[in-house]
């Protein structure tokens, strides 16, 4: 279990959603893909509350030192999901999106 996955939730909508996503797919990405799960969200989510794009470029930062990125997708990407997929895509960082469903 080496590999890091970056966990991308929608957020600002629904925040307590958002952080249960990011838990769920944190045990799937543990559990299912045997892979390390990585979420600023979950590790320090009062920092990146406080500034929209100082937290999506924190999240860019992260996500390229991942290997991949796990997309939960609730039936439409959040304006920061929409983002980090561009970032990644971008950055030749390989996307997994799986339905809430799923997880």
């Amino acid at each position: 279990m080496t590999e890091l996955v970056f966990i991308s939730v929608p957020y600002s909508e629904n925040p307590e959603k958002g952080v249960k996503l990011a838990i769920m797919a944190g045990h799937y990405i543990k559990d299912k893909l045997n892979k390390v799960p990585i979420s600023p969200l979950l590790f320090f989510k009062e920092v990146f509350e406080k500034n929209y794009d100082n937290s999506i470029n924190a999240c860019k930062t992260v996500i390229s030192k991942c290997d991949s990125m796990l997309i939960v997708d609730t039936g439409k990407l959040s304006k920061g999901q929409k983002i980090e997929f561009e970032f990644a895509k971008q950055n030749n960082i390989p996307c997994i999106m799986i339905h809430e469903d799923e997880i």
